[in-house]
């Protein structure tokens, strides 16, 4: 049923409903569904045409076929982080990798991790020598965590590793898509900051 056809059109569309409109991009479109083994992948075929949907319905295919991705992506990514590190220890090296030294309050709100959570991961990071900490200059409540010289090798390491395995995904595309792909992220990416 169009958003426009139902009852109250200002609530929320139910599961059924974006279910429904999503079920366009199944197998002849796009699902995320394990496709020649384990791992769950994205696998595409050839998604409908939006034009055919009201706005409102075409805002909601796209923001469900971006769930979908990015839940996909992660169990992959999470699947390849190995036996050594959980994926949460991976996200918080890599950041100390790209950011430097940085404050653990802030590390968890950029990782959209809680306080407890960070202080676990830190205190396994730190306990396998790859991150230490000290106290702030300035700020006594705040703690500094920096990456050792056996860390910055780690996520050297672990950065090359998800650079092979994005390249699994990304090879499939060719060099235009894989430059609209970035085009498109990068403005996505200054739409979620305004």
């Amino acid at each position: 049923m169009a958003r426009s056809q139902r009852q109250g059109a200002s609530t929320a569309p139910s599961c059924a409903e974006i279910n429904q409109l999503t079920d366009g991009f199944e197998p002849g479109g796009s699902e995320v569904r394990a496709c020649a083994g384990a791992v769950p992948e994205v696998c595409l075929g050839q998604p409908r045409d939006l034009s055919s949907l009201d706005g409102a319905e075409r805002l909601l295919v796209l923001a469900a076929l971006t769930a979908r991705f990015s839940a996909a992506y992660l169990r992959f990514m999470r699947s390849r982080a190995g036996e050594a590190h959980s994926y949460s220890n991976v996200r918080v090296l890599e950041t100390l990798e790209s950011g430097g030294p940085t404050i653990m309050r802030e590390i968890a709100e950029s990782l959209g991790m809680t306080a407890r959570n960070m202080t676990a991961i830190v205190d396994a990071l730190e306990e396998g020598g790859l991150v230490e900490r000290t106290p702030h200059v300035h700020d006594r409540r705040a703690t500094v965590v920096e990456l050792t010289p056996d860390g910055h090798s780690e996520a050297a390491r672990l950065k090359c590793e998800a650079a092979a395995w994005a390249a699994d995904i990304f090879d499939g595309l060719t060099l235009d898509e894989q430059q609209q792909y970035a085009d498109l992220l990068h403005r996505l990416a200054q739409l979620l900051c305004r």
